[in-house]
């Protein structure tokens, strides 16, 4: 089923036009890089142990006694595709059409027993999928990097989840991408962005515990008391959106947020605290201003 997934998105290319399609391991298998290669179309891209065709390649224990960098391959000359098994931190499996071992060049890389990055010998075909692996594999990189783990037997609830995380990596990528055309310095990171997020959706109308319900009793109950209002801060970028902060006048008054010595009864709107907004005093505008 993943092969002709792609085999219907190429189904628009040429022919004859030496087009490089990349994938990840869900498509990939031998089949899929024969049909290509009909239309001479090439391939490259991550290949599962199940999906190797009868080919026989050194084990992972192996590759790891000789080290970070090892490599294991196997070229089909007639069929024109290479399978490529390489170990880094572990070990990955390769396919393609095109390109295979060499030339090799060094990656990077960061070594925990030494503490310090090390320079791994990587076949060209890891690097050309690295390259060209498109926004799939980053994006699963970023879920996984900041992933809040659960547990449930019910299924539906990871796809909920999932679909969550999804949202809050576009948008920090969507927010790196403005702070970048804005020439923000402080930008922050994946994980304190997504607490942020958190921050601001449960800033206004917190509260704790459940209101008790009694539907056998005959007479009618009093209602509940409201529950008590739990306040919370208000994030900096809530705060400094510069977006409906609105002062409005309230009956009771209160001191103000930022001076925390005068009591006032104006309130922003939106922040839901009192802010002096006087001839003499405008912590209105300072709190605002970050």
């Amino acid at each position: 089923m993943g092969g002709d997934v792609v085999v219907k998105l190429c189904e628009t290319l040429p022919s004859d036009h030496n087009y490089k399609v990349f994938a990840d391991n869900l498509f990939s298998s031998v089949p899929l890089v024969l049909n290509l290669l009909q239309r001479k179309i090439y391939f490259v891209g991550t290949l599962r142990g199940n999906r190797l065709a009868g080919c026989q390649l050194e084990d992972d224990k192996s590759l790891a006694k000789r080290g970070r960098g090892s490599v294991d391959a196997r070229v089909e000359k007639k069929e024109r595709l290479v399978i490529v098994k390489w170990y880094d931190n572990k070990s990955v499996t390769l396919i393609s059409s095109y390109c295979a071992v060499e030339p090799q060049d060094n990656a990077r890389r960061w070594s925990k027993a030494d503490k310090t990055f090390l320079e791994v010998r990587r076949p060209h075909i890891v690097k050309e999928y690295n390259t060209f692996m498109g926004g799939l594999d980053l994006l699963d990189a970023c879920i996984a990097r900041c992933k809040y783990h659960m547990r449930s037997r019910r299924w539906y609830l990871y796809l909920f989840w999932h679909t969550i995380m999804l949202g809050l990596v576009n948008a920090w990528l969507i927010y790196r991408r403005d702070c970048k055309l804005l020439g923000v310095k402080n930008v922050l990171r994946q994980k304190p962005f997504q607490a942020e997020v958190a921050t601001s959706l449960i800033l206004l109308q917190a509260s704790r515990g459940r209101p008790s319900l009694n539907p056998t009793s005959s007479s009618p109950s009093p209602p509940p008391p409201p529950p008590k209002r739990v306040r919370l801060g208000v994030p900096d970028d809530v705060r400094s959106d510069q977006v409906a902060h609105w002062p409005v006048k309230c009956d009771k008054r209160g001191r103000c947020k930022h001076c925390k010595v005068n009591a006032t009864t104006t309130l922003c709107e939106k922040c839901d605290v009192r802010l002096c907004f006087t001839e003499e005093r405008n912590c209105f505008k300072s709190y605002h201003l970050v």
